[in-house]
């Protein structure tokens, strides 16, 4: 059973500060060290004291740099216990993904040179629902191992090692919910994405003429694409409300809004940088296994499926790369979480204060 130190909690709405846990040093005290004052801070607070730092990152609010460098040190610090749970996790999906590949490949292997050669040259239903599949265990596996990782990146914050039993204890009694929060969060952009398709659909079916098609079209998806990216910001710290605040799915949406609310581009430039990071890293790893699955015989001109040696390369590509980047987005994640919090509630001074008392979390 685990134990989190009194920050870790969110405060309940209206409450104020109390002593031991949510106060700030009276706004008379004098603190030392440079850079330190009320530009950047929560209102009421007074000037951070000297900087602490027992973990992976100073207790204080956090520079862009300090978020990627501690997402960076945590995988150098616990880089068994993260890259292991990772490799697990997405080598299996990447079998998975193999296995989506595999029905794909074989059932396009007819087309040359943009003629249907046989019966067997589109994509099959099974083809079609695999792929969909696959995405969508990647997306539930991704989640439930960035509830893990944030876990562990919290005690790295700390200081503080993690046993794979101990992280495992910590987030099982959540796994439904970060399970059901994926999902949710997949509805909801499928949904803001899927609504302007379906409206072109329905305009062409209405003989609607071409330029009209089009012009729907592209109009539905300038609004869309917006209104998801400001949905993904807006959740982007969900998954680390839920496991370390220990809420519900929809407190852990809500909470997330709140604390985004009044930082919504710099958690995008966060997010989004993260996001070209880990892309721009894996497709680097993967692309001597994807060359090399491309010289082992795979057929350009889609007249003949890959051979074994395809599918193998790509997946020990697909699963290097995924092992890596999963545990950086995560940390990135988390560490956005923490920044958030100390800016928006001085999060930063509850934990100096565990720290210096030995009142942090004990497994």
């Amino acid at each position: 059973m685990t134990s989190e130190p009194p920050g870790w909690s969110s405060p309940a709405s209206g409450e104020t500060p109390a002593s031991g846990g949510w106060s700030a040093p009276a706004p008379t005290a004098t603190y030392g060290g440079p850079g330190y004052g009320a530009p950047g801070y929560g209102p009421g607070y007074a000037p951070r004291p000297l900087e602490v730092r027992p973990g992976v990152v100073p207790l204080r609010p956090l520079g862009v740099g300090e978020i990627i460098d501690g997402a960076i040190s945590t995988m150098r610090r616990h880089w068994k216990l993260q890259l292991g749970l990772s490799a697990a996790v997405v080598t299996v999906v990447s079998l998975l993904q193999a296995g989506a590949l595999y029905l794909l490949y074989r059932n396009t292997s007819g087309i040359s040179g943009g003629e249907i050669t046989g019966p067997e040259s589109e994509p099959s239903a099974a083809a079609n629902v695999a792929q969909v599949v696959t995405i969508v265990i990647g997306q539930l596996a991704q989640m439930v191992l960035l509830g893990i990782l944030v876990f562990i990146v919290s005690r790295a914050v700390l200081g503080q090692d993690v046993t794979p039993a101990q992280a495992w204890a910590a987030v099982r009694p959540h796994l439904w919910k970060l399970i059901w929060l994926s999902v949710l969060i997949m509805l909801l952009m499928g949904v803001v994405i899927g609504i302007p398709i379906l409206i072109t659909i329905a305009v062409a079916v209405a003989d609607a003429s071409t330029p009209v098609i089009v012009t729907v079209a592209v109009v539905g998806e300038v609004i869309a694409v917006p209104v998801a990216v400001w949905l993904w910001v807006r959740l982007g710290v969900a998954a680390p409300a839920l496991v370390l605040e220990r809420t519900g799915i929809a407190g852990a949406m809500r909470r997330s809004a709140r604390l985004v609310r009044r930082s919504w581009w710099r958690v995008f430039g966060v997010l989004l940088l993260s996001t070209v990071v880990s892309t721009i890293l894996g497709g680097i790893i993967q692309t001597p296994f994807t060359f090399g699955a491309v010289l082992t015989g795979f057929d350009l001109d889609g007249t003949e499926a890959p051979g074994v040696w395809f599918y193998v390369l790509t997946t020990i590509g697909t699963s290097i790369a995924g092992t890596i980047t999963y545990p950086f987005t995560a940390g990135v994640a988390a560490l956005l979480y923490i920044d958030l919090r100390m800016r928006r509630e001085a999060l930063d001074i509850t934990l100096v204060r565990s720290t210096r008392t030995g009142a942090g979390p004990r497994a």
